[in-house]
C-alpha cells in the first residue's frame, strides 16, 4: 500500500570524532491503484506492511541509525527523530506505526503531492587506519618568504550505493605549533572559503578568524619584556583561563574540505632565539636586523606589532646599501650625490616601485615646524648626505641624530631611521662592513621624549676594486 522513493544521498567524514555520516532522502508515496476507494477510518496502521529500505553500510563497529523527518503539510518545524535498527544485513524495516498517523493517511490519499520526505542517517565509527587514507599532507618551507607551508588534500572516498565516490571531510584539524615553544605569527589558508576555516588556541577553545588571531598575537608581543614566549603566555593568561605551563597548541580547523580539494596553510613560525620576522636571504644582513631587534627589546622598547614592518624596512635599506656597493650600474653615483633632494627622490622612487617591498611610502610629511623625509608604514625616516672625507660612522650619526629624533618624535613614533648617504668616493679609509655602519642610538629630544634611532650609512664605493668591502 505504500511505496518508497529514494532521493539524494550525501556522505561526509568527521575527522575530529572519527565518524562517517551517510544521509539519504526517502519519500513515502501511495501504492494503491488509482480510483480504489479507501476507508481510512478502518485502516489499522499496525497492519500495514513495513517500509523496507535497502542500503549499504559497514557491518562492523558501532553503527547508529536514525530516521529524521519534518512535520508534514509544509510545516517545517524542529526535526523529529526515531532511532531504528536494521532488520537484516543491509536492510531496514520501518514500521508504519513509527510514523505519525496523519503522514501515513495522507500518503494513502493518492494526491499528486501526497509524498512524505524523511532522512535515514547512518553514523559509523571510522577505522583510524582508514582515516589516515583520507588526507594527503605535505609540509615544506618557503625559503624566499621564510614561511612554513602545509598542503592538505582531501583524498577520501566512500561507497554511496554501489559507487565509490569522493566525499567531503568535516572538522579537519591540523596542529601547526605550540605557543609555549614558538610564536606562530600569521596564518593563512589558500584554496578554501574564509568562512569555512578558523584558528584555535588550545585551552582557550574560541574560534579566531585569521585577522583576529594575528591581532591577538601582535598585542601579546607588544607587552614589555625580553622574551617573546613569556610575553605571549602572560598576555593570554591575563585574558583567558589558561593553565600556567600547559602547552598551547595552535590548531587550524577546517569546517569542511570539499571532495578532491587541496588547501594550503601558510604561516610564520618564530622561535625565541630567532625573533626575526622578516628575512633578507643574506645571513650577515639577517644577523644585523636580529641584533638591533634584540637591543631594542633589551632597552624595553615595545616593538611587537611593528616588528615585521620595521624589519622589512630595515632590510630594504641594507639591501640598497649592498646593491650600491656591489652591483655595477645599480645607480648613477654622480646623480644621487648632487643634493639631498635628489637622493630623497631616488630612494622614494626605488621603494615605491619595488613590488616585492609592498610597504606604503609617503614623502615629505609635515612635523609641525619641519618635515620628515619619508614615512614608510608609519615609520619616520630622515635622509642626509655626508661630504666629509675623514669621518667615522659614530661621528656621522652624531651629526644628524638630534634633528632626526626631533622629527621622529613629532610624528608620535618611538622608533625611526636615519639614513645617511656617504658621497665621498675618494675617502682614505676602507668601506666598513655593513654591521659597522649601523648604530642604534637612544636620543632625548627637545621635548624630553626618548627616540630609538636606527642610524644606517649607505656608502658609494671608493673604486670598483672595493665593491665587495
Amino acid at each position: 500500500m505504500i511505496d518508497i522513493l529514494i532521493g539524494q544521498t550525501d556522505q561526509y567524514i568527521n575527522l575530529e570524532t572519527g565518524t562517517r555520516f551517510t544521509r539519504t532522502e526517502y519519500y513515502i508515496v501511495s501504492a494503491l491503484p488509482k480510483g480504489d476507494p479507501v476507508d481510512f477510518s478502518s485502516i489499522d496502521i499496525s497492519t500495514l506492511p513495513p517500509i523496507r529500505i535497502q542500503i549499504r553500510y559497514d557491518q562492523g563497529g558501532n553503527t547508529e541509525f536514525t530516521i529524521r523527518y519534518l512535520l508534514f503539510q509544509m510545516v517545517f518545524e524542529s526535526p523529529q527523530e526515531i532511532t531504528v535498527s536494521p532488520s537484516g544485513l543491509g536492510s531496514f524495516d520501518i514500521p508504519c506505526s513509527e510514523l505519525p498517523l496523519e503522514i501515513v493517511q495522507h500518503a494513502l490519499q493518492q494526491k499528486d503531492d501526497a509524498t512524505f520526505p524523511f532522512e535515514l542517517i547512518i553514523t559509523e565509527q571510522f577505522n583510524m587506519h582508514d582515516l589516515n587514507q583520507c588526507l594527503r599532507i605535505e609540509e615544506r618551507k618557503d625559503i624566499n618568504f621564510g614561511e612554513d607551508l602545509v598542503e592538505v588534500e582531501n583524498t577520501a572516498r566512500s561507497h554511496v550505493g554501489a559507487n565509490l565516490i569522493p566525499i567531503p571531510l568535516k572538522s579537519s584539524v591540523r596542529i601547526i605549533g605550540n605557543l609555549r615553544e614558538e610564536i606562530i605569527w600569521r596564518v593563512e589558508a589558500i584554496g578554501i572559503e574564509a568562512h569555512k576555516w578558523h584558528v584555535e588556541i588550545n585551552d582557550i577553545g574560541l574560534p579566531f578568524q585569521p585577522s583576529e588571531y594575528r591581532e591577538l598575537i601582535e598585542r601579546a608581543l607588544n607587552q614589555q619584556g625580553d622574551n617573546i614566549l613569556r610575553r605571549v603566555g602572560t598576555y593570554l593568561g591575563g585574558r583567558y583561563p589558561i593553565t600556567d605551563g600547559r602547552p598551547l597548541p595552535i590548531k587550524v580547523v577546517f569546517d569542511e574540505i570539499p571532495p578532491q580539494q587541496t588547501v594550503r596553510i601558510r604561516y610564520l613560525r618564530r622561535f625565541p632565539e630567532e625573533e626575526l620576522f622578516f628575512r633578507t636571504g643574506s645571513e650577515p644582513l639577517d644577523r644585523i636586523i636580529l641584533n638591533i631587534h634584540r637591543e631594542l627589546v633589551r632597552k624595553g622598547l615595545s616593538v611587537g606589532p611593528d616588528a615585521p614592518i620595521y624589519q622589512k624596512v630595515f632590510a630594504a635599506f641594507l639591501k640598497v646599501r649592498a646593491s650600491i656597493l656591489t652591483v655595477p650600474g645599480f645607480v648613477d653615483y654622480n646623480e644621487i650625490k648632487k643634493d639631498e633632494r635628489t637622493f630623497h627622490q631616488w630612494l622614494h622612487g626605488l621603494l615605491s616601485l619595488d613590488i616585492n617591498f609592498g610597504v606604503p611610502t609617503l614623502s615629505e610629511i609635515g612635523t609641525g615646524n619641519g618635515r620628515i623625509d619619508l614615512l614608510i608604514a608609519e615609520l619616520p625616516t630622515e635622509l642626509k648626505l655626508e661630504r666629509r672625507e675623514t669621518v667615522t660612522t659614530k661621528e656621522i650619526c652624531d651629526s644628524y641624530k638630534q634633528q632626526a629624533a626631533d622629527y621622529i618624535s613629532r610624528q608620535g613614533s618611538q622608533v625611526g631611521f636615519l639614513v645617511v648617504l656617504d658621497t665621498i668616493t675618494a675617502r682614505k679609509d676602507p668601506t666598513p662592513p655593513a654591521d659597522q655602519d649601523v648604530i642604534l642610538e637612544e636620543v632625548t629630544t627637545a621635548s624630553g621624549s626618548t627616540v630609538s634611532l636606527i642610524c644606517l650609512i649607505i656608502r658609494l664605493p671608493r673604486s670598483p676594486s672595493e665593491f665587495s668591502k
